[in-house]
């Protein structure tokens, strides 16, 4: 597993996950997911885990709406998942 730094986290487990960029949440799913599988580190704040779980999922259900809407060409599909993407 890769050294990850969590003390610049520590002001944003407090906020809404919504505001963190998408990478981020990422990243610490990435190693909450390692550190449930038995991995030597620290546990991760339950209460953000959760927040970037919400955060990751709806996500997700947006991108699956789009995905099931046909009525738009490719260039508009492509910007609607790079606006859900980006509305972090």
């Amino acid at each position: 597993m890769s050294e990850t730094n969590f003390d610049e986290d520590k002001d944003s487990e407090n906020r809404a996950a919504s505001d963190v960029p998408v990478q981020r949440v990422v990243m610490r799913l990435r190693y909450f997911n390692e550190w449930r599988r038995g991995a030597d580190t620290e546990q991760p704040d339950p209460k953000q885990v959760g927040l970037d779980i919400d955060f990751a999922t709806d996500k997700l259900e947006q991108i699956t709406h789009v995905c099931t809407s046909h009525h738009e060409t490719k260039e508009q599909f492509i910007s609607r998942i790079k606006q859900i993407l980006d509305s972090a």
